[in-house]
């Protein structure tokens, strides 16, 4: 019985955590605001509102400007998905290849200008890493 006690604790705690930090929404906390990464060139529907950001990367796709943003957060890949989901909604979507352990999916916005390819997977200590391609034309 003692091997299971921090094991019913944690699924305890784990079912509390929504009705106590975030009334059903997803994330258990904000984040604190504090980034060295610079955002100015992602739209804020793209960002994620329980995720720290980790990294920006810039390149080309296909000759067009393109910025990769990497993001970690608390909460699993579900709440995450159906965030950019109801966000893009109004975009025109297409597949892309999923990824082993979380899903992926792209999107034009309606005039054509911007492409956004969203990933999201498993992370470490229980973490979901959330990659948004940014590519604009």
């Amino acid at each position: 019985m003692n091997r299971l006690y921090p094991i019913l604790t944690a699924m305890l705690l784990a079912a509390l955590l929504p009705a106590v930090s975030g009334c059903g929404e997803p994330g258990g906390q904000k984040p604190s605001g504090k980034t060295s990464v610079n955002l100015s060139g992602l739209p804020k529907t793209l960002r994620y509102p329980y995720a720290e950001a980790v990294s920006r990367d810039t390149g080309t796709v296909d000759g067009a400007p393109a910025t990769v943003y990497s993001f970690t957060t608390n909460d699993p890949i579900p709440p995450v998905t159906e965030y950019y989901r109801a966000k893009l909604s109004g975009w025109k979507d297409y597949a892309v290849a999923t990824p082993l352990s979380g899903t992926a999916f792209g999107f034009v916005s309606p005039d054509g200008k911007r492409t956004v390819v969203v990933t999201v997977e498993s992370g470490a200590g229980g973490k979901t890493n959330l990659t948004i391609y940014n590519i604009t034309k």
